[in-house]
């Protein structure tokens, strides 16, 4: 699927608010089709990056492992989560000589950020 597609299907659906966690190579690229004031895009790796940890043998990638396992599971909120994994995810990535590093991205829309922050002071 294409980042325009979901989109668009979004859209089409009246689907407004939007968080979208895209765990892929290259998934950098599904940041500027997605981005708006209502929309939390949250990325693996840079559109010209591979993201790493994808073996069969693996439970998680890393950018899995990280932002669920370790950030989320672990008690954390999304954004908080996502900025600790991408420096857990660095971390690995060095230790293990992986390159070029897979660079995890986000985007936060204003209107999502705020409605984000509302909805996890709400749910303590």
């Amino acid at each position: 699927m294409r980042p325009t597609h979901l989109r668009d299907m979004l859209n089409a659906a009246g689907i407004r608010n939007r968080v979208v966690i895209v765990s892929a190579c290259f998934s950098g690229a599904w940041v500027g089709p997605l981005a708006d004031d209502n929309t939390i895009v949250l990325t693996a790796a840079a559109h010209d990056r591979t993201s790493f940890g994808c073996q069969p043998q693996r439970e998680w990638t890393f950018f899995g492992d990280a932002l669920f396992a370790h950030g989320v599971r672990g008690g954390a909120n999304l954004l908080p989560a996502f900025d600790s994994a991408k420096t857990l995810i660095e971390r690995w990535e060095r230790e293990q000589n992986l390159t070029p590093p897979s660079n995890p991205q986000r985007y936060v829309g204003a209107r999502a950020g705020e409605l984000l922050r509302q909805a996890e002071r709400n749910a303590r």
